[in-house]
């Protein structure tokens, strides 16, 4: 039997031929697969008030997918209200592949690399749930913003100054950012983990919003006596001056291989740094200091009268380059007696492999 196909009349859609069985099938298969859809997205905190330390203080964001996908989660900083989420302004990025239909949820310890250091900034973030797998990803955007309010240090750069040589030396230049303004401690700390030099001592600075800090440490202890070459640790500590909150610490290496820096010769470094305390001497007793510029050094100290008389004649051999020689004198000279009162100069000089360094100063003596 043959099979009777009544023809539809050829107007409006049709008009182009008879429309067979087999058109349903094309229409049918043409039609794009269903999508894994993130159906509902929301954040456990929506603040972050304080910085982590040992237990993170981030936020957990929970989301709900209908099928199989792959997952990621973005967080953008929005500095002011025209900001939209983009690549410029991705601070992280967290992705799960291979889930199951169902609930899910993400810990973020909202710290991200900021300026060489893994910390955080202040501000308000948008927190977008991504579906990655398929033809036609979606997203869900998560209303209500994140926001930040932590202390923070990064950015923290410690540059020297060089020597004619181009070795490490000082001044060293100390710079860092805060995410709001804290109070700083900034102290150096010898190869025994032992203070030498406080910088900052709980003081106010400044946040990122206004500026960032920086500060210059000469190489002189707490004491004002130049440290001893060496490799030092630079500890920087903030503290929320509204709260008991900390930042998480901060450290860089600043390592000290020269005493003259291409400002300091020398000549200039050895004479700053050659002294007697207290001038009038007094008493009977004073303190001679100066200081090895260079390394393998002798160092000698003669004190004369102003007739040009030799009072007293000191030698300290094998000094490497930043031992400070201390001297107590007794207002005695070479035979024991005491001097008498008057003027008198003393002669410091440095014998070292690279030549002499010499200073002449006056002292005074009360009996």
């Amino acid at each position: 039997m043959k099979n009777q196909l009544t023809p539809m009349k050829r107007t409006g859609f049709f008009k182009r031929g008879p429309l067979f069985p087999f058109a349903f099938c094309i229409v049918y298969f043409a039609l794009p697969p269903a999508q894994a859809t993130v159906t509902n997205a929301f954040l456990q905190n929506y603040t972050i008030p304080y910085e982590t330390i040992g237990t993170p203080a981030g936020t957990t964001v929970q989301f709900t997918i209908d099928e199989l996908a792959s997952i990621e989660v973005h967080v953008h900083r929005l500095i002011d209200v025209s900001d939209v989420p983009g690549p410029e302004n991705l601070v992280a990025s967290i992705q799960q592949n291979g889930l199951a239909a169902g609930s899910y949820t993400i810990f973020w310890n909202a710290l991200w690399l900021v300026g060489g250091d893994v910390g955080r900034q202040n501000g308000n973030y948008q927190v977008i749930v991504e579906q990655t797998s398929g033809a036609t990803p979606n997203s869900f955007t998560i209303p209500p913003l994140l926001q930040i309010t932590s202390v923070d240090i990064h950015g923290v750069n410690v540059s020297p100054s060089f020597d004619a040589n181009m070795n490490p030396a000082l001044p060293y230049q100390i710079s860092y950012a805060l995410a709001k303004d804290s109070l700083v401690t900034i102290e150096a700390k010898n190869a025994f983990n032992v203070t030498v030099r406080t910088l900052l001592s709980n003081s106010p600075q400044f946040g990122e919003a206004i500026r960032t800090n920086s500060l210059l440490w000469d190489g002189l202890d707490d004491n004002g006596r130049p440290v001893p070459l060496g490799i030092y640790t630079i500890v920087l500590n903030a503290n929320d001056p509204l709260s008991s909150d900390a930042a998480i610490t901060r450290t860089r290496s600043a390592t000290i291989q020269s005493l003259a820096s291409l400002t300091s010769s020398p000549d200039k470094l050895f004479e700053a740094n050659v002294s007697v305390y207290p001038n009038p001497v007094r008493n009977g007793q004073a303190t001679f200091q100066f200081l090895a510029v260079r390394n393998n050094a002798t160092i000698t100290l003669k004190i004369y009268t102003l007739a040009g008389d030799l009072v007293r004649d000191e030698t300290f051999p094998n000094l490497v380059t930043g031992n400070v020689v201390t001297f107590h004198w007794d207002a005695a000279n070479e035979a024991g007696r005491k001097v008498g009162r008057g003027l008198y100069y003393y002669v410091v000089r440095e014998e070292d492999s690279e030549g002499t360094l010499q200073t002449v100063k006056k002292l005074a003596v009360i009996p």
